[in-house]
């Protein structure tokens, strides 16, 4: 049977960094693991998938992920710099050589540092092996962010 979760985009994700010899760990806020559990069905996915952490509250993306709570407190729970340093977090806690944070909100929600959101917006992040590349960008949706 066949993993409804799993895109060719994951399957082609895992056979690249099978074939480069990488890993890649996630932290995930508003997608909950979702990223990880992706990845973890597509076949062969335990050689290049190091772990993931679940970061749905501030407190967890602080103990599991390292974030300092400084940054939180500076620029919140859904901000660039915090899906950076989840991504960091990610790989370093994980040993991958890929760290990818991701952070949002659905909305509307009222959370702490955050405003009413009418609509979904979040902070896709990816640390690469070269610790000075940083990637990050901003998704904004009425539905949610891709799944």
């Amino acid at each position: 049977m066949d993993d409804p979760l799993v895109t060719e985009d994951a399957r082609a994700l895992v056979a690249d960094l099978t074939v480069r010899r990488q890993s890649v760990a996630t932290a995930e806020s508003l997608t909950a693991g979702l990223l990880a559990a992706t990845l973890a069905g597509v076949a062969g996915a335990s050689v290049v998938l190091r772990g993931g952490l679940v970061t749905y509250i501030e407190d967890t993306k602080i103990a599991l992920a390292g974030v300092a709570p400084q940054l939180l407190d500076a620029v919140g729970p859904v901000a660039a710099p915090t899906a950076r340093a989840m991504a960091v977090g990610a790989r370093q806690r994980c040993a991958a050589t890929w760290g990818v944070g991701l952070t949002g909100v659905a909305g509307p929600s009222r959370t702490a540092a955050i405003r009413l959101a009418p609509c979904s917006w979040g902070w896709p992040g990816l640390w690469t092996p070269m610790s000075s590349s940083w990637r990050c960008r901003v998704h904004a949706g009425t539905s949610g962010l891709p799944r």
